[in-house]
């Protein structure tokens, strides 16, 4: 049990970054740690006074493999012992140290914390200072380069990261008293942190409050573990709306692997950019709250792209995204023309997950054998989603108040690229507070794949639920709505209504209402619209053939 523990720990560790649970598991079959110890990481995750990734680095030194070579160091009772090496022996489960064997041949007790794995900096300088004197330690210790934050190794130097920015997740803001006050999350080191803008001078570093690091603490020569993202990325670019902003797009580099352009906070709509430069090593890009004239991302000008995020991307903006390498795509707050999506999703062929809010376009059509998750939170005026997607495990169409129509393609010519024992997933459908039309709904229960399980559904806004009731038995007619809901929803893509439609929709008018007429004969079909708790009450899938 002992061995298959540590070897647990040391994949975990090694291959992506454990949960608490997963650690814990690890380090109990280790005797390093008891389900107490657990429960009262727990009791501290639970009360917000410790972050998870703090908890997992503080607990996984506990995980230290005997053997493993150490270095003492932060010792005040034995202080003349710091900065000698040893090797951990042994763990005592009662007191939480580990036995190390100094070189010197002598035993001592030691807390995890008051060992690195190592050797820290300072005794790398005091050693060469031994053999080659003071002043050329010094000179050589300025050119080991940090690993984690590219600075030079210098003697009492601090190893210090700003928050990657293009690893940083909006948890929104608020304007008030001058400053501007953005509420951010960095997943790197999984803390929170706020960037306040003064409304006076723009132009000038945002403040932070929080956390005002991402990594603080000794430098390392070492190579640090893939899933540690606590770095200064190489290759990386982040740029700020500003004056500016268009010459600083012309002068980026062609090595450069990740871009995201964003704003300090607020939006100028004054400001009209473009980006159609050729960056042949790019491999991701995030354009977050910044008014674009133009973005061409292509297989010419960025064929290594991978991954896109767009968000509040003005609707009129000359958007081209053709990119056959694409894996992942994001887009939130977009009305402009769906052709535009479509055009890059009959591209994108390798994609596997598309993610977006407010995607307000009134049909979309996947097709990708490798595509695993869409989520299609908010797409209100969404009335026709078309799938190929044989790997698809997760489909999001919550608040999606229009729906009427999901197809399931049975086959493709993408199809002749499945291995011939492929056997599609489960899809975990989320619904809650969409309305549904016939069709839709009949695609969801005849389809063997699809669970409506709990599935990942989002917080949303209250007015979600408010909506999806008053969507709920209207269908597309708006004759009897409040005249200023009609008019509200006769501006989104999608919705028609009245006499006042364009005549290229007379045509189907026309035949919708035969389609309706006809319709009125089958008892199946009294409810054209139904919300999440219909879908449920009326059994879900349970039901299906």
């Amino acid at each position: 049990l002992l061995s298959r523990g540590r070897k647990f720990v040391v994949m975990s560790l090694s291959a992506g970054k454990p949960s608490l649970d997963e650690l814990f598991v690890a380090l109990i079959a280790q005797e390093r740690a008891t389900a107490a110890d657990l429960e009262s990481a727990k009791g501290e995750l639970a009360s917000g006074s410790t972050a998870e990734a703090e908890l997992i680095a503080k607990w996984s030194r506990l995980s230290l493999p005997f053997g493993s070579e150490v270095w003492i160091s932060g010792l005040t009772g034995r202080a003349d012992l710091n900065g000698l090496r040893g090797t951990a022996v042994s763990f005592s489960l009662e007191n939480r140290r580990f036995g190390v064997r100094l070189h010197s041949g002598e035993m001592i007790s030691v807390r995890a914390q008051n060992l690195d794995v190592e050797p820290p900096t300072e005794e790398t300088n005091r050693l060469l200072s031994q053999v080659v004197g003071g002043d050329a330690a010094n000179l050589i210790s300025s050119f080991l380069v940090c690993t984690r934050c590219q600075q030079p190794c210098a003697p009492g130097s601090e190893c210090q990261v700003p928050h990657p920015v293009h690893l940083e997740q909006d948890m929104g803001g608020m304007s008030g008293a001058g400053e501007m006050n953005s509420h951010k999350f960095c997943s790197a080191c999984e803390q929170q942190y706020t960037l306040v803008t003064s409304f006076d001078h723009p132009e000038s570093e945002p403040r932070i409050e929080g956390a005002k690091w991402c990594f603080s603490g000794k430098h390392t020569t070492l190579p640090l573990a893939h899933n540690d993202q606590r770095r200064c990325f190489p290759n990386t670019k982040a740029l700020f709306a500003g004056p500016n902003l268009q010459r600083e797009i012309e002068a980026l580099p062609r090595d450069l692997k990740t871009l995201t352009i964003t704003s300090k906070g607020g939006y100028d709509d004054s400001l009209r950019v473009a980006l159609e430069q050729h960056l042949p090593e790019l491999q991701e890009v995030q354009l977050v709250d910044v008014s674009f004239s133009k973005i061409t991302l292509d297989a010419e000008r960025t064929p290594n792209l991978r991954s896109v995020r767009l968000q509040n991307v003005p609707d009129d903006c000359e958007l081209s995204l053709l990119l056959p390498d694409l894996r992942s795509f994001s887009i939130y707050y977009w009305n402009g023309d769906c052709r535009i999506i479509n055009r890059m999703l009959q591209t994108a062929t390798q994609l596997e997950s598309f993610d977006s809010y407010k995607l307000w376009v009134d049909e979309l059509h996947f097709a990708s054998n490798a595509l695993a998750d869409i989520n299609l939170h908010r797409s209100d005026a969404l009335d026709t989603l078309t799938i190929w997607a044989p790997n698809l495990t997760r489909l999001g169409v919550q608040a999606c108040y229009a729906l009427n129509t999901i197809t399931f393609l049975d086959t493709h010519p993408l199809a002749a690229s499945l291995p011939p024992d492929h056997r599609p997933p489960t899809i975990e459908v989320n619904t809650a507070n969409a309305c549904l039309g016939r069709a839709a709904k009949h695609a969801l229960r005849s389809n063997p794949r699809v669970s409506m399980g709990p599935g990942q559904r989002h917080r949303g806004m209250p007015t979600e639920s408010s909506f999806a009731q008053m969507f709920g038995g209207m269908g597309m007619d708006m004759a009897g709505m409040p005249p200023e809901l009609a008019q509200m929803l006769a501006g989104m893509r999608g919705f028609r209504g009245g006499e006042d439609d364009d005549d290229e929709f007379d045509d189907d008018e026309s035949e919708d209402e035969d389609e309706d007429e006809d319709d009125d004969d089958d008892e199946d079909d009294e409810d054209e619209w139904v919300t999440e708790d219909e879908w449920t009450e009326e059994g879900g899938v349970a039901d299906a053939p």
